[in-house]
């Protein structure tokens, strides 16, 4: 994994900022969800972009 030397602070509500440059790399969007995964062993956070595979169906009313 490349190492990007970006260091952020986690602020009063626990929120970390992912750098504009990063997220152009990834193509994550502001609306996208983003997975998090936590493995302690390593002391690593994974970030994993979630999509979705079906296709978004309108339900009549």
């Amino acid at each position: 994994m490349k190492d990007c030397g970006t260091i952020r602070k986690i602020d009063e509500l626990g929120r970390i900022v992912i750098p504009a440059d990063m997220r152009r790399t990834f193509h994550w969007q502001t609306s996208d969800s983003i997975k998090i995964s936590v493995n302690q062993r390593k002391q690593t956070i994974t970030l994993k972009k979630v999509t979705c595979i079906l296709p978004k169906v309108k339900i009549k009313t």
